[in-house]
């Protein structure tokens, strides 16, 4: 009984620990300035089109491509139009090589502080095809981690549970 009762405790706590900063937070969430790119998925010497919204009006954005491994580099200014929008094209530079990368841009919000953002991206199709990407798994967040580990120690509750009661019956 009282591992059952440790069993509900524990759930409820990770429950609550995963649902609190969400509760925490005010609505609806301010909107911070937007970035995007028209592909994740990019080539070497591929143009791709950066932009975004809600950033300052009439100001200057830079905005630019990076590969750390090859340390190659790109970058291009902007202006923001009346409404906070801009887009821009950037060529991605012929010596990255396959792997990670990340497209950026830094300007001022609509309240004039600094913000940056930053998307990453995917290098394929660059001359030495046979080197490996170093690119980690994504989208395993801590709450998903904590629901596993609360299903898994229900599973360990219910088997013990399960021989102990049949130890008690034989």
């Amino acid at each position: 009984m009282k591992r059952r009762i440790l069993a509900v405790a524990l759930a409820a706590g990770v429950l609550v620990s995963v649902a609190a900063p969400a509760l925490a937070q005010t609505y609806p969430p301010p909107r911070d300035p937007t970035c995007n790119v028209d592909d994740r998925t990019v080539e070497p010497g591929q143009s791709v089109r950066i932009g975004g919204r809600r950033w300052q009006a009439n100001t200057t954005i830079r905005a630019g491509f990076h590969q750390k491994s090859t340390d190659a580099s790109v970058e291009v200014t902007t202006s923001t139009n009346a409404e906070g929008t801009w887009f821009t094209s950037i060529t991605v530079p012929s010596d990255v090589e396959n792997g990670p990368a990340a497209f950026g841009a830094q300007g001022r919000d609509k309240g004039g502080g600094r913000f940056r953002c930053i998307i990453s991206v995917t290098v394929v199709g660059a001359a030495d095809a046979t080197s490996a990407s170093t690119a980690t798994p994504a989208g395993i967040t801590t709450g998903m981690v904590s629901i596993a580990a609360v299903v898994a120690f229900g599973i360990f509750l219910l088997v013990s549970h399960r021989r102990r009661m049949r130890k008690l019956s034989a």
